[in-house]
């Protein structure tokens, strides 16, 4: 049963109403969260040096009643030369995962619009796009003004880091809830000798 109301009061005998219902598709979105106000861009954007690397976690957000729970894999649509995308498999029940993104040192500086689409492991169509969420500010205290969704991300390609890092591989497998020592090491380019700062996710 559906009812129609005109919340203005001005519905009558000759006014039209147009009700369209299309099936269910199951569908998953995926996104980076953003933050509120003006947190650290670093954290939400598609920034690559040539030669390095990026890595986001993306996360899928859930259609209109969609009940799909199982494994999942994303796939980057409109990468650059150059560029590729490392992506682990989604498991049951797991809604973010860090993704990373690498430009080898031939890859053309510029910006390019990707998509990123999720997909079932088990062959369960799914739908969906990207959908971005951007908050425009524009008011005193940092108050969002504006919202703007979008259905691609803007990937850029940019000269390469004055530094990089390289980190330790370890010999023994890790439980849940255990430790192990990685050695990590920052290696500059020539020129490049101001303070750093290391932040861990």
């Amino acid at each position: 049963m559906l009812g129609i109301e005109d919340t203005r009061g001005f519905g009558g005998s000759e006014h039209i109403y147009r009700v369209e219902v299309s099936p269910h598709r199951e569908g998953l979105h995926p996104f980076v969260k953003g933050f509120y106000s003006q947190k650290n861009p670093r954290e939400v954007v598609f920034t690559v040096p040539r030669g390095n690397r990026w890595t986001l976690n993306v996360s899928l957000g859930e259609g209109l009643g969609t009940t799909f729970k199982g494994d999942v894999e994303l796939k980057g649509i409109g990468l650059p030369p150059g560029v590729t995308m490392a992506a682990s498999r989604y498991p049951h029940g797991l809604r973010q995962m860090p993704v990373q993104f690498i430009a080898d040192t031939n890859a053309e500086p510029g910006v390019s619009f990707i998509q990123l689409i999720a997909s079932a492991v088990d062959g369960t169509p799914l739908g969906g796009t990207p959908q971005q969420g951007f908050t425009l500010t524009d008011r005193r205290g940092g108050y969002t003004w504006h919202h703007v969704t979008v259905d691609k991300f803007a990937l850029a390609v940019v000269d390469p880091a004055p530094m990089h890092l390289e980190c330790s591989t370890s010999n023994v497998s890790l439980p849940r809830n255990g430790e192990v020592t990685l050695d990590l090491r920052i290696v500059r380019e020539k020129g490049a000798d101001e303070p750093l700062e290391l932040q861990a996710d």
